[in-house]
């Protein structure tokens, strides 16, 4: 069977070394399946299927993430989390990568394995082309967005607390 790489990167307004913090926090509460990070779905508008419906196909999915110590990575696998063998399985890294004093990037890199064998392969080159990647796009968005968030919540409890410390 043939694995699809992927290669998907999202930017991020805050700077590397608290979006990795957060990043992977995120990522271990996927793992650790702890809320709100236990009901993480890949959603595929069923327009990209090239069907005339306005509607979305929904799979909750698994993740197990270990961080790579002293570097800016995470390995990473991702999987549904029912009826597993329908669905493909990524695995690769989530990496951050700085990009000035307060930017950063978050890069996907890997490769998913379509299911059911040759049938999945030929389905997934066909009636669901580009659904995988574009499911995985979706998840780095949603991570940066969620990694940002946390950095920005942690940095205004720090002017707060500045500010207070002050009076």
């Amino acid at each position: 069977m043939t694995a699809h790489t992927v290669e998907i990167y999202a930017s991020l307004s805050v700077p590397g070394e608290p979006a990795r913090d957060a990043a992977i926090e995120i990522l271990r509460a996927m793992t650790e399946r702890q809320p709100p990070y236990d009901r993480v779905a890949f959603v595929l508008g069923l327009r990209e299927l090239r069907f005339p419906v306005d509607a979305t196909l929904s799979v909750p999915v698994e993740a197990h993430a270990v961080p790579r110590p002293m570097r800016w990575e995470c390995a990473l696998e991702i999987g549904a989390a029912d009826n597993e063998r329908f669905f493909p399985r990524f695995a690769g890294t989530v990496t951050i990568t700085p990009v000035g004093a307060d930017k950063s990037e978050i890069w996907l890199q890997g490769a998913y394995e379509p299911p059911l064998g040759k049938l999945g392969a030929n389905i997934d080159m066909t009636i669901l082309r580009g659904a995988a990647s574009a499911s995985l796009g979706r998840f780095v968005d949603w991570l940066a967005g969620e990694a940002t968030k946390r950095v920005q919540e942690r940095e205004r409890e720090r002017a707060r607390a500045a500010m207070r410390f002050r009076q």
